[in-house]
């Protein structure tokens, strides 16, 4: 059996269930692979500390592996094997009663969020889309957790606006018994960013390049437990649970149904299927965050993302 080390954006939630039930089936097994799974500290900090001596593969924010390779040598970095999210994630959770509708609302306003959450680390992006001076936006690195952001930005009035996922900020919330859901809207990048993805699977040059049946015999069956989750949403929590029988069975169910209304949903998945991207697509994203974040350089697509370790269409329909 080859181990692997999977390093995951966070502990675990109801947004693996995908790949925990690929292990409950027996699918890894099948694929002559056991895996390691390691809790991240955040969608876009697996993807820039990715190394080789610590995981074969990372499940993060795409715009982090752009950003990542921005700063590489061509052909040097890890590469994005299954997108789990056709839809970015990043959000910024703002108070109803602030008045903020739009991006361009936040100029002069105060934004807090993990020093490397990915929305935070993406912003220029968003504010250079939209037109608005990201220099006018005053943002504070906060330790708290985003539910405690959210409770002093509505409770406390200490900021005007937190980074984050929608579906992770809703959970943290509710995890915290804290009744605030309904008093903060999002402004979600996915509005004005249309072209950008969110979570992916990303793999090591090492596996890309030297053991690439292991690879592909591993993206086989991450693609079935996916799609499996997708069909049974409460399945592949359960999954979950088995593993971290202390997570809230109902937020994180609750929560990966989220994900598959909100992330998972852009109708090219339809046409697609689980895992891939639209290499145009893929391409007008890369563009965008290339220029706004002034990297050295812009990867290419391919470089970014290869769809060659997919299994056929039909194992990764989820619906």
């Amino acid at each position: 059996m080859r181990r692997l080390r999977i390093r995951l954006n966070a502990g675990f939630s109801g947004p693996h269930a995908g790949f925990l039930l690929a292990e409950e089936m027996g699918l890894l097994a099948q694929a002559g692979i056991t895996a390691e799974w390691q809790p991240g500290n955040g969608a876009a900090a697996v993807i820039a500390d990715m190394a080789e001596d610590v995981c074969d593969l990372a499940y993060g924010d795409l715009s982090a592996l752009v950003m990542r390779l921005g700063h590489s040598a061509p052909g040097s970095g890890p590469q994005a094997v299954f997108i789990g999210f056709n839809r970015t994630p990043l959000t910024i959770a703002v108070p109803i009663a602030g008045g903020a509708r739009h991006p361009t609302d936040l100029a002069g306003r105060l934004l807090t969020g993990h020093a490397r959450d990915a929305a935070l680390l993406a912003f220029p992006a968003l504010a250079r889309v939209v037109g608005l001076d990201a220099s006018t936006v005053r943002i504070q690195p906060s330790e708290a957790t985003l539910a405690e952001q959210v409770r002093q930005m509505i409770l406390g009035d200490a900021s005007d606006g937190v980074f984050g996922f929608a579906n992770t900020i809703i959970a943290s919330l509710e995890g915290a018994g804290l009744n605030l859901a309904g008093s903060i809207r999002f402004l979600d990048y996915a509005q004005w960013l249309p072209d950008l993805y969110g979570n992916a699977l990303v793999a090591s040059r090492h596996l890309v390049e030297r053991e690439p049946e292991v690879l592909r015999a591993l993206v086989d069956a991450v693609a079935r437990g996916f799609a499996a989750a997708v069909a049974d949403p409460d399945r592949g929590v359960e999954a979950v649970r088995r593993v971290a029988p202390a997570i809230d069975l109902r937020i994180e169910t609750k929560r990966w149904r989220g994900t598959i209304a909100r992330e998972m949903a852009h109708p090219e998945g339809a046409i697609l299927g689980l895992g891939d991207a639209h290499p145009a697509r893929l391409a007008q994203g890369i563009a965008q965050l290339a220029e706004a974040l002034s990297l050295p350089r812009r990867p290419g697509a391919a470089e970014v993302f290869t769809p060659d370790f997919l299994p056929p269409i039909e194992a990764r329909r989820g619906r």
